[in-house]
């Protein structure tokens, strides 16, 4: 991300691990890989699908960037 413009999607970037990191990676200790791969899909699927964000007037991102009914089908397949 060293391009002219690339700041803000750097700041987005770097916000978005720094939350993944203490929301889901710190307070749970893997045993192996798979179990990490697994549960880091599920936090994916969360953090788009139904974690509501005060940036997005407290909307989900797949609410705001994603047609509803698409939203909805993903939603219920991150169940």
């Amino acid at each position: 991300m060293d391009g002219k413009g690339r700041a803000s999607v750097n700041i987005l970037t770097k916000r978005f691990w720094r939350t993944l990191e203490y929301e889901k990676v710190y307070l749970k200790d893997h045993d192996h890989p798979k179990a990490a791969r697994r549960s880091l899909t599920a936090y994916f699927a969360f953090y788009d699908y139904r974690r509501p964000h005060q940036a997005l007037a407290y909307r989900t991102p797949a609410s705001v960037y994603v047609s509803p009914r698409a939203a909805e089908s993903a939603a219920a397949q991150a169940v």
